[in-house]
């Protein structure tokens, strides 16, 4: 009977935690980590596998060569971050490059590959990759995409609005594909013409910025000063800090010839824009560099991970994670995905190596000491999630969802009941809702306090009458 009722009771009791939804969670509870400039190499991080051993490719198109440029200067740059930069390319190279040897048949592999080429200069080769794409997968509207963006960015705007239309032909809900099919329009000044798209756009992402911006501008061309006036705003509530859409409100009051709301505009943004970096100094160009180079490996290892994985090449996708995290310190999505992947083979030890080394690598990153302690209490290893959920408490020591974490891994397998209470009691005071009135009285009811957890319980129902799970738990207290 009492373990029936400590099952009831403990509604927080530890649970399996998905671990692919982890990132995302974190970085909306704390931005990631700052700049860094120093080597991302840790001793402690997982041997770096060599470029797979691959399978010759079996489709029409070889493998283009790299650019020249591509693994040049890696012992003859002077800066650190140069250096970094090049190797971070040159493995962003041999990620998409194995991942289109081994999935040669994959239209997605091959305008991976399509990407670098084009980002590295070399549109003649994206070209042919993507071509090749298009007779593999006629209904594939990747290859299309990006060779929009070819288009666009040579100024061949007809051209390109083509081939972003017939991406969205083939994929209606290709998001990335609404943008530059807009500017194309609006570059064209087919600002009417672009009103569609970008209606389409939003009704698929209500919250997109950049969607709101550009219905403004084209409303503004069209005379319609008030939809404009109104779609600015609708920006400007989902990001404050827009300076194209502050600049953009401020440009239509005045062509509406209401200089009042322009000036009063202008005001307020002059306040919020008084720290923007982008006015107080722009960063260093190389720091610049590194991010857009970061950023490039990292969509290239997710989409080279996801196609294998849809592949069930599972040992592939985990080699090709393997070759790039040690260069994306700030990137906990990636790091996540590998730990995910190693846990799923039952690599227990190398998930908690992996996601231990980010945290000693900043040990004042508390989302990344947060992604430790809850991976560890998904696997059950309860002592390494205390000792991760200390760190955080350190360092967020007013955040009640560290202390609830604590109470839960102290009352397991009754490690700590003392401690569980007074993290328990922490929690409440920093948040005095429902559930943590519910955690007290679940930790209390483990301490064998039974008048401590029926008043804790009754406190709970008083918040939320009608939560039936805590007054079967008040019910089932002796």
């Amino acid at each position: 009977m009492v373990s029936i009722v400590k099952t009831k009771i403990l509604l927080l009791a530890i649970c399996a935690v998905n671990l692919a939804g982890v990132a995302a969670l974190l970085i909306a509870r704390r931005p990631p980590s700052s700049e860094r400039n120093e080597p991302t190499q840790p001793t402690d991080q997982p041997a770096i596998l060599q470029p797979m051993q691959t399978k010759p490719a079996t489709s029409a198109i070889a493998i283009p060569p790299r650019p020249e440029h591509v693994d040049s200067g890696d012992d003859t740059a002077n800066d650190t971050n140069v250096r970094e930069i090049i190797r971070m390319r040159s493995v962003a190279f041999d990620i998409a490059e194995a991942t289109a040897t081994e999935l040669p048949n994959n239209p997605s592999a091959l305008s991976l590959l399509g990407r670098l080429h084009l980002r590295s200069s070399n549109p003649d080769s994206a070209r042919a990759l993507w071509e090749a794409a298009m007779q593999l997968e006629p209904a594939a509207p990747e290859p299309y995409l990006d060779y929009g963006h070819l288009e666009l960015n040579l100024g061949n705007l007809t051209a390109a609005e083509k081939y972003f239309r017939q991406a969205l032909e083939r994929n209606p809900d290709l998001l990335e594909a609404y943008a530059p099919l807009a500017e194309a329009k609006v570059t064209q000044t087919k600002y009417a013409d672009a009103l569609p798209t970008l209606r389409e756009w939003l009704k698929r992402q209500p919250g997109a910025v950049k969607a709101h911006i550009q219905l403004a501008k084209c409303q503004q061309e069209l005379g319609d000063f008030e939809e404009a006036i109104a779609s600015y705003h609708t920006a400007l509530s989902n990001e404050p800090n827009s300076r194209e859409a502050a600049m953009g409100l401020i440009a239509t009051y005045r062509a509406q010839g209401d200089r009042s709301k322009a000036a009063e505009a202008a005001e307020v943004f002059a306040k919020s824009d008084a720290n923007d970096p982008r006015i107080l100094g722009e960063r260093n160009v190389v720091d610049r560099d590194r991010e857009k180079m970061s950023e490039l490996l990292t969509y290239t290892v997710q989409t080279a991970a996801n196609l294998f994985l849809s592949s069930d090449n599972t040992p592939a996708a985990i080699a090709q994670l393997e070759l790039a995290v040690p260069f994306l310190p700030d990137a906990p999505d990636v790091r996540s995905r590998l730990a995910e992947l190693y846990a799923a083979d039952g690599r227990y030890d190398k998930s908690i190596k992996l996601l231990r080394a980010a945290c000693e690598r900043d040990r004042e990153d508390a989302n990344a000491w947060m992604t430790l302690a809850l991976f560890c209490m998904k696997v059950r290893q309860l002592e390494l999630a205390d000792d991760a959920l200390q760190q955080v408490v350190r360092l967020l020591p007013n955040d009640d969802y560290a202390y609830r974490l604590r109470a839960q891994t102290q009352m397991a397998q009754a490690r700590d009941l003392p401690g569980a209470v007074a993290s328990a009691q922490r929690a409440l005071e920093l948040s005095p809702v429902a559930a943590n009135h519910y955690l007290l009285g679940t930790a209390f009811y483990h301490a064998r306090n039974y008048q401590a957890a029926k008043a804790a319980l009754r406190q709970a129902i008083a918040i939320e009458p009608d939560n039936a799970e805590f007054s079967r738990a008040l019910a089932a207290i002796p």
